[in-house]
């Protein structure tokens, strides 16, 4: 419920920046994908990101450019189709492991598919996997203090981020990720 509270206090603020932001945002009754998933193919998400994908399904792109779809998480909101066919993807070529699940892609965030570890983790220059947010609620909240504090801004129709205050929010907010110690 925590996340819902962020993922609306999100919506407000694209709403307040320009209302047509939110319609990028793929909106479809997920609910009954997110559970079929779970008795077709005993593919279970974890809970937070069953959430992230009830509230929206990813990203329409349609031709933008990627400043215009990025929004303090530096790459694009994968829709759950898209995530499940690249983590079959890199299940069987090995890229990450069989727990980690893309749900960003461009700059790629991932989750590990175990209820008990809620990080959101992202891959460093060195190819290393390291955990970037604590939670995806943590990424919701980081991003809307971001956007509360004017470290991340829209001009222009593109998303804008002033990165030496927004990685002291992000290692603020998210102290059991080691990303911001980097």
């Amino acid at each position: 419920m925590a996340l819902l509270n962020e993922l609306q206090k999100f919506e407000s603020i694209l709403d307040e920046i320009n209302p047509r932001l939110l319609s990028k945002f793929v909106k479809k009754d997920m609910s009954y994908t997110t559970n079929k998933l779970h008795t077709e193919l005993g593919f279970v998400l974890p809970s937070q990101c069953k959430e992230l994908y009830e509230w929206r399904d990813g990203i329409a792109i349609e031709n933008d450019p990627i400043g215009k779809l990025t929004f303090g998480v530096f790459g694009i909101f994968s829709s759950l189709e898209e995530s499940l066919s690249s983590y079959e993807e890199n299940k069987s070529l090995k890229v990450y492991g069989e727990d980690y699940f893309e749900i960003f892609y461009d700059d790629i965030h991932l989750i590990k598919l175990i209820e008990a570890d809620e990080f959101v983790y992202t891959i460093i220059s060195d190819g290393t996997i390291q955990p970037i947010f604590d939670s995806i609620e943590s990424m919701f909240k980081t991003i809307n203090r971001g956007f509360e504090l004017g470290y991340i801004s829209y001009t222009d129709e593109v998303f804008e981020c002033d990165f030496d205050n927004y990685w002291l929010l992000g290692k603020q907010m998210n102290p059991k990720s080691n990303y911001w110690d980097l």
